[in-house]
């Protein structure tokens, strides 16, 4: 089950339905809708995004799609395919971190916590210490910092995964130059280990097919028993931990037994 891990969460209802039925379109089962905020959790003047309304959604495609809904805890189902809220909050300044907290309400309402650090302190404190899920590095320009690989590997001890969206940087041949550069440079630091490869953009048309984004990744050089990870099982890994994150601050998530056991 391939998996879109950035999806914009538009606050245009139109043009968000219309990157949804897209990623179906292309083959994703699993969609999180991503809300992109500031060191204050206000939405970002950048990206324009909202929270996630997932019942909202249910109701808008059920018509479109004909298929029967229903709802989980972590995620609400539209027939076969998953909805997930992400936050992805952009840390610019130090003492946004504060904000960052296991027992935040507003952080706790989501399925996964990313962070998109701007600078060298920021990037050291979400791999050692911060309590999120995924941390997004730029795709279409140079690091403002050089990742140490020490903060790198502690953080894939500690769980987490590194994100690089490709979208933006399909528009010009400089930026696909840097997105190339930028995964190789994170290939080697993450030693091929927890790389998600997603969206993260508001243009459907440029969004790309899981097996177009496999053969991407051959050319990068990520090894091939690698590849399928980037877009599906670092993906589920990221949610499990986000399901765990919340259960340790007061939310509970039932998953079915489904082999007993002899007592």
């Amino acid at each position: 089950m391939y998996c879109e891990a950035n999806i914009l969460s538009s606050s245009d209802e139109q043009q968000l339905l219309k990157l949804i039925k897209n990623s179906i379109n292309q083959g994703y089962k699993t969609l999180i809708l991503n809300h992109v905020v500031d060191g204050s959790f206000k939405p970002h003047h950048q990206y324009k995004t909202q929270e996630p309304n997932l019942q909202r959604l249910k109701e808008l495609l059920f018509p479109l799609n004909a298929i029967q809904s229903s709802s989980s805890i972590g995620g609400s189902f539209v027939g076969r395919i998953r909805l997930f809220r992400r936050v992805t909050i952009v840390l610019e300044l130090d003492t946004a971190m504060s904000r960052i907290k296991p027992e935040n309400s507003f952080l706790r309402t989501f399925d996964i916590v990313a962070v998109a650090p701007k600078t060298e302190s920021t990037f050291k404190a979400a791999c050692t210490h911060l309590p999120i899920e995924i941390i997004q590095l730029d795709a279409e320009s140079q690091w403002t910092y050089r990742p140490r690989i020490p903060h790198v590997r502690g953080a894939l001890k500690r769980g987490l995964h590194f994100e690089i969206c490709y979208g933006n940087a399909l528009s010009n041949s400089v930026f696909r130059r840097q997105l190339i550069s930028n995964l190789r440079q994170l290939i080697i630091l993450t030693r091929n280990k927890g790389i998600i490869l997603s969206f993260g953009a508001n243009l459907p048309f440029l969004m790309k097919n899981p097996l177009d984004l496999m053969h991407f990744l051959a050319i990068v050089e990520l090894p091939s028993r690698a590849i399928p990870s980037c877009i599906r099982n670092n993906i589920a890994s990221a949610l499990s931990v986000g399901a765990a994150r919340r259960a340790d601050h007061g939310m509970i998530e039932v998953i079915p037994r489904k082999k007993k056991y002899p007592s």
